[in-house]
C-alpha cells in the first residue's frame, strides 16, 4: 500500500478496464471496489465512505466521472480522483481539481501504480 491510500473505488463502463486495474492494484495489496458508471458508484461511496481514492473514467452514461467527482466532494470534500480518459476531454479534468488523469493506452497497468503512488504522496 501507498502512504494512506489502501481503499480505492474503480469506476469504468468498460469491463476489461475495471478487471485489469483492480487486477493489477490489488496485486500491490489495495483493496478494490468497482462500478460500472457514476450512479453506482456514487451509490457505493454513499454506503461505506471509507474509500481513500476514486479511479474513475472521464466519460460514462448514466453519470460522468466529473459529475460524480463533484457529488462525491460535496459531502467528503478532501476525496482524491484519478480520471481516465481515451480523449481531449482529460484537460478539463485537470482544471477541474483531479490528483492525476491518464490516458487510457497500452501502458495503463504501470501508470495506475505510479499515479497511485504519487496522489498517496500528496496525502
Amino acid at each position: 500500500m501507498a502512504g494512506n491510500i489502501s481503499r480505492i473505488l474503480i469506476v469504468d463502463d468498460d469491463a476489461f478496464i475495471r478487471d485489469v486495474l483492480a487486477m493489477v492494484l490489488e496485486s500491490e495489496n489495495f483493496s478494490v471496489d468497482c462500478a460500472e458508471n457514476g450512479k453506482e458508484a456514487l451509490e457505493k461511496f454513499t454506503q461505506n465512505s471509507e474509500f481513500d481514492l476514486v479511479i474513475s473514467d472521464l466519460n460514462m452514461p448514466v453519470m460522468g466521472g466529473l459529475e460524480l467527482m463533484k457529488r462525491i466532494r460535496a459531502g467528503k470534500p478532501g476525496t482524491s480522483f484519478i480520471f481516465l480518459s481515451g480523449s481531449e476531454v482529460a484537460f478539463e479534468a485537470i482544471d477541474a481539481e483531479a490528483a492525476e488523469c491518464l490516458a487510457k493506452d497500452e501502458n495503463i497497468q504501470e501508470s495506475i501504480i505510479a499515479a497511485v503512488q504519487r496522489v498517496a504522496a500528496k496525502c
